[in-house]
């Protein structure tokens, strides 16, 4: 299978490169506690094309993205990066989409479709998408903010775990055939994505349905 990542803009002064390697370390480590073989996994990270900005730089999530949604060119480059990173997988693919990522990842799973795409999952980490600001901008090209069109599973990871209570996220991006944003629990992660993605309850929670036979196996042994 293939896991295209598509992490927030980077905040480390070491520069993007680093970023990408401590973060597929994490991913590694998370796939190996969950039982999976790595030599069986494609891991992608995706440039997007949207600067990233150094901490004490002004960074900001919501200039970025008003850059994004109101630049059809940024727009386009950015889904096209993704595209290109899941296209020709032959396997199921998961989309791994951290903060401004996950905006990019739900915007071309809802514009193409994630059957068109062969994308089975997706996993969220530190979104903003429900965030009322965010939201309104990412409704100016998703309106109504739809789950997206043949997506078997979204997962969206917390440090806390699962409430009775539908998290805000959920509420908000529904599907009418009654999918649903599923929370996944990463204990010990503060939150932190590369905590999040060294779990292995969150990968046993957000893999795409066909290897689910094999993580349940995993777990009985």
């Amino acid at each position: 299978m293939r896991i295209v990542v598509l992490h927030g803009p980077g905040s480390r002064a070491d520069g993007p490169e680093a970023l990408v390697q401590e973060w597929r370390r994490a991913l590694l480590s998370g796939l190996e506690a969950a039982g999976l073989d790595k030599a069986d996994i494609d891991v992608r990270f995706v440039s997007y094309g949207v600067p990233a900005k150094l901490v004490g730089e002004g960074a900001s999530l919501d200039a970025d993205l008003e850059t994004y949604f109101g630049d059809p060119d940024i727009r386009e480059r950015a889904l096209d990066a993704v595209r290109t990173a899941v296209a020709g997988a032959g396997s199921p693919v998961l989309l791994v989409g951290h903060g401004m990522g996950s905006v990019i990842a739900y915007d071309l799973l809802a514009t193409d479709g994630a059957e068109t795409l062969g994308v089975e999952a997706l996993l969220t980490l530190g979104s903003p998408l429900a965030v009322q600001n965010v939201r309104r901008l990412v409704e100016w090209v998703q309106p109504r903010t739809p789950f997206p069109t043949g997506l078997h599973r979204w997962v969206d990871a917390s440090k806390e775990p699962a409430g009775a209570q539908e998290s805000e996220l959920a509420k908000l991006y529904r599907a009418h055939d009654g999918r649903a944003i599923e929370p996944a629990y990463a204990p010990g992660s503060a939150n932190e994505p590369t905590a999040i993605l060294a779990s292995a309850e969150i990968f046993l929670g957000a893999m795409p349905c066909s290897r689910q036979t094999s993580f349940r196996k995993w777990r009985t042994r």
